[in-house]
């Protein structure tokens, strides 16, 4: 599991080859970020899990699964 997991790499970008979990933000900064199994967003009660603006270029590219885990919130919340 990773807390803010940032991608940076220009020249061919980074390969997951397991499962990840996210807990607060995922950016992709430079270079593409190829995913192989579920890529999973995690919030918590204070955090709201994302992606971050993906930098024009590049992409979150591969097999994976975007999995969003949600917490409902309060009552009357939609």
């Amino acid at each position: 599991m990773f807390n803010n997991f940032t991608i940076n790499k220009i020249s061919s970008g980074t390969a997951i080859k397991f499962t990840v979990g996210v807990v607060n933000t995922l950016c992709v900064y430079g270079g593409n970020l190829y995913v192989d199994t579920n890529l999973t967003l995690l919030p918590d009660a204070n955090l709201i899990a994302r992606v971050d603006m993906v930098t024009v270029g590049y992409n979150i590219l591969g097999k994976q699964k975007l999995i969003v885990i949600s917490f409902p919130g309060e009552p009357g919340d939609c």
